[in-house]
């Protein structure tokens, strides 16, 4: 008689220390701790450790950098080899980690890695093609199974390595599709001290380039009229100095304000009167999933995994990457055309319920894990 085979070890490793990224990592313990897995969590010191301690599972503190720098690279990878040691299979979330974690892994060993490739790999620049071609070519060959978030991140990733097209999955991330109450989007305006009737433009996101919150001051610069809106960004990071400064500059203080990072975000997304994402560059966004789910009218970039998410025009506006005027343009429609915002409310509902929420996601991110290993997390064979 042979004894049950024990619980496999699961590492999760992401690089980011705020955002969709590390909520979505968070989002995954309950599901694979009900199954039974030993579940640790490795990621910035930053973080927290994503509610992994809270939920009695390792943190590893590990510092993964932005850019090639050879002390904290090296660094790195010393820590991520001691979390990975014994793993039986690791999840690495976004690009870096995945590099890193492809690194760590090899050299411990680790049968089984999966990388979840959440956005694009560089901010800009000329080589930034590629780069991220390189990017994915490496990650192909150290990842066991590439996940994409979006349409356009896959065939990024099949181009680049034709041979490994078959390891991509494509695999939404799902955000809690549970809007806030009536009486906490009315708090959330009473916190702002807003004027009964004045609009209220909301947008989440990390403050760093690539969410395009400087687009999104400009733009408001030039949302004038009777009553122009009052514009909030939930979140924090490194470009917060550069707004601030150019807030100031355009005379916007009253007018826009950062609010840093929110546990309430969702209260100020149902508040919105139109919510806002200039971004950049996307995969598929958790504040754009949340802001579907409450039927909120969206403006929007049309770019990377947000026309698909908005079904391409129909659950909300887009408009060019890194124009104002259009910014500016598309949420004027919005707050100016109540008929607009209803069909655009009414259509985000409908594209909201089309897409997984977190716990289906969980449920599919166990069930991969569980092929991959050939068992069940919690030790017992597959049936």
């Amino acid at each position: 008689m042979t004894g049950q085979a024990r619980s496999a070890r699961i590492v999760l490793v992401t690089a980011q220390t705020t955002g969709g990224i590390g909520r979505h990592v968070s989002s995954l313990l309950p599901e694979l701790l009900n199954r039974g897995a030993r579940v640790e969590v490795a990621a910035p010191r930053a973080t927290g450790g994503l509610g992994a301690e809270a939920a009695g599972t390792a943190f590893w503190p590990v510092e993964i950098p932005r850019l090639p720098s050879p002390v904290p690279a090296v660094s790195a990878l010393r820590d991520l080899k001691r979390a990975l040691d014994g793993a039986d299979l690791v999840h690495a979330h976004g690009v870096r980690a995945g590099l890193a974690a492809g690194a760590a892994a090899r050299s411990d060993a680790v049968p089984h890695l999966i990388v979840t490739i959440h956005n694009a790999v560089f901010e800009s620049g000329s080589t930034r093609r590629g780069a991220e071609a390189v990017a994915h070519r490496m990650l192909a060959l150290l990842a066991e199974q590439r996940i994409c978030v979006s349409e356009d991140l896959a065939r990024a990733a099949r181009a680049a390595a034709p041979a490994k097209a078959g390891s991509v999955l494509v695999m939404p991330v799902g955000a809690d599709p549970t809007p806030a109450e009536p009486a906490e989007a009315a708090a959330a305006r009473a916190q702002l001290g807003l004027e009964p009737g004045l609009p209220l433009v909301v947008s989440v996101g990390r403050l760093e380039p690539q969410k395009g919150f400087d687009i999104l001051v400009e733009a408001t610069a030039r949302m004038n009229g009777s009553s122009p809106p009052v514009v909030v960004i939930c979140g924090e990071g490194p470009a917060r100095k550069d707004l601030e400064d150019r807030i100031r500059a355009l005379g916007l203080g009253e007018r826009v304000r950062l609010l840093g990072n929110r546990n309430d975000a969702k209260a100020f997304i149902a508040a919105a009167d139109a919510f806002c994402m200039p971004s950049r560059w996307e995969g598929s966004p958790l504040a754009l999933h949340e802001a579907l789910a409450a039927g909120r009218p969206v403006v929007a970039s049309a770019v990377g995994g947000i026309p698909e998410l908005l079904t391409f025009g129909q659950a909300g506006l887009l408009v060019p990457p890194e124009d104002p005027g259009a910014l500016a343009s598309a949420v004027g429609r919005v707050l100016s055309d109540r008929r607009l915002a209803e069909h655009l409310g009414v259509q985000a509902l409908e594209a909201a319920e089309a897409w997984p929420d977190a716990a289906i996601t969980a449920r599919k991110v166990a069930d991969l894990y569980e092929q991959i290993l050939g068992r069940r997390l919690g030790g017992d064979p597959r049936e």
